[in-house]
């Protein structure tokens, strides 16, 4: 099962998107996956085909299973361009 709630903001040359991903999955041997998933992303027109882009968002997995329980929390941050070649 996966589920992604997505929403823009546009301001002048600013556009600000954020982000939310769930994700679950339940396989044969009965373990449980369970994933979840936000992020914001805010980029910056800088020329008609170059913009400028930060990116932050953080990820929780639980695993879930008959033998052990596993958490996993991941941050990342994304910084660099854009460059629309059309």
């Amino acid at each position: 099962q996966s589920l992604s709630v997505n929403h823009v903001f546009l301001k002048d040359l600013w556009r600000a998107e954020s982000a939310l991903r769930l994700y679950r999955q339940l396989n044969n041997q009965g373990v449980r996956l369970a994933r979840i998933a936000p992020t914001v992303r805010l980029s910056y027109r800088v020329r008609n085909h170059l913009s400028l882009e930060m990116e932050f968002g953080v990820e929780r997995t639980t695993t879930d299973g008959p033998a052990q329980t596993d958490k996993t929390d991941r941050q990342f941050f994304n910084l660099g361009y854009r460059w629309d070649l059309y």
